[in-house]
């Protein structure tokens, strides 16, 4: 600690004396060099050498500055003030100014604590020089941009600030160079016209200077000033006019979507309808072909399960067929033949009806046979009904030929004896005989 103060006695002792080359050699031996804080504010050697007014010391130290503590140059003292902004208070200090932007280009647009930059700090002090060089390096920035340089952080403009620190002709070329500050107001509402028509310094060191900057700066602001207000006038109109378009543009667009809305309704609403008759034809050729096809897979399942029929029925007739052929070739019964496997069936992936099992088979043919014998018994009744029948009808002949014969005896003797008889009786006889002989063919015709 004791060979730190009695370094930092050394050089300040140096830069009180300017001693140039006892500075650069004292620095040499610390490693930061010319950024090694030397006093109790964290002035760095080379912001003590700035307040010494010793420019070229101060771009000896820059020079010698290692590139490894360049990032070092972007340091605040105390109150928040970079080398840049100690330089910005000398005009003999321009070429510092340049060679600590080639090193460290961060350094134009920092603050110190009461958020002034570089800049600022030259229109505080009147540096001309240094003003027209930095106010340069932001030209091309937009006035947004702009503003953080012009501006600190309580709303004083560095217009506000030259009118303030009566530095007129700095304050004239900054409203030429910087008009949209003319307007600005501080943080009491104040504009730069209105301090300087408060300045009564101003107008007194006019009356001594015959009309001189301060008179100037004062047309100059009353100039801009109007200009401002036209311009308001005109942006206001403007404004107007685009609100009036605008409005008019909200109502075009709100008439719009109200057609669309329509429009959409009648969309939605015809693409419905179309959907359901769609769908309606669409369900009805769907029943169409559904029957259509359901008919026709049924025909051909119908068609199908009647040809599987008829080929079994042929099959058992067949079956039957070759069961008696061997039987009146009286093979014996229990020879293969009679087997199913052994039938030559005409179609055998049709196979049998379920009725032509072998088990079922021997109860089959006893039931043909009692149905033969049946058959044979009833043959033989009809065939002696049919001969009774023959008989009755012979014997209706004969009695017919015997009514017939009687009649005619009975007419001669009536003829003989000189009477008639009605012929009504006949009709009645004959009546009676076929009434007679229907009765005995009753039996037949059962």
């Amino acid at each position: 600690m004791e060979e730190k103060h009695s370094l930092n006695a050394k050089l300040y002792d140096a830069l009180r004396k300017k001693d140039a080359d006892m500075v650069k050699q004292l620095c040499e031996d610390v490693d930061e060099h010319g950024l090694h804080i030397l006093t109790i504010h964290d002035d760095t050697v080379l912001q003590a050498a700035t307040y010494a007014k010793t420019p070229d010391l101060v771009l000896r130290l820059l020079e010698d500055l290692p590139d490894r503590h360049l990032d070092k140059l972007t340091r605040q003292n105390h109150v928040g003030n970079t080398i840049l902004h100690e330089t910005a208070i000398s005009n003999k200090s321009l070429e510092v100014a340049k060679k600590l932007l080639e090193k460290a280009p961060g350094l134009l647009c920092m603050r110190n604590y009461m958020g002034e930059t570089a800049l600022f700090r030259t229109a505080r002090y009147g540096k001309v020089k240094i003003f027209e060089f930095l106010a340069k390096k932001i030209s091309g920035y937009d006035e947004e941009n702009q503003r953080q340089f012009l501006q600190r952080r309580d709303k004083t403009t560095i217009l506000h600030i030259a009118i303030l620190a009566n530095h007129f002709e700095l304050a004239l070329q900054i409203a030429i160079k910087f008009g949209q500050l003319v307007g600005e107001q501080d943080a009491d509402g104040m504009t730069a016209l209105q301090l300087l028509s408060c300045n009564r310094e101003a107008f007194q060191r006019a009356d001594v200077l015959n009309y001189g900057p301060p008179m100037k700066i004062h047309k100059k602001l009353e100039d801009e000033l109007s200009r401002n207000v036209n311009l308001m006038k005109e942006a206001e109109e403007r404004a107007q006019t685009e609100e009036t378009k605008r409005a008019q543009a909200e109502a075009e667009m709100a008439k719009i979507q109200e057609k669309m809305k329509e429009l959409e309704a009648e969309c939605v609403s015809r693409f419905g309808r179309s959907y359901e008759e769609d769908m309606g034809e669409g369900l009805m050729k769907g029943e169409e072909l559904g029957l259509k096809k359901g008919k026709e897979l049924g025909k051909e399942e119908a068609m199908e399960e009647v040809k599987t029929h008829l080929q079994k029925v042929y099959n058992s007739g067949f079956r039957h067929g070759w069961k008696s052929a061997l039987i009146k070739t009286e093979q014996p019964e229990v020879s293969e033949l009679f087997l199913h496997a052994n039938t030559p069936l005409p179609y055998p992936d049709a196979g049998l009806k379920d009725s032509d099992d072998e088990e079922d088979e021997g109860e089959g043919e006893e039931e043909e046979e009692e149905e033969e014998e049946e058959a044979e018994k009833e043959g033989k009744e009809g065939k002696g009904r049919k001969e009774e029948g023959k008989e009755g009808e012979g014997r209706k002949e004969e009695e017919k030929e015997k009514t017939k014969g009687e009649m005619a005896q009975e007419k001669d003797q009536c003829q003989g004896d000189g009477r008639t008889e009605p012929s009504t009786g006949l009709p009645d006889v004959v009546d009676l005989t076929e009434q007679t002989s229907t009765t005995p063919e009753q039996p037949s015709s059962l």
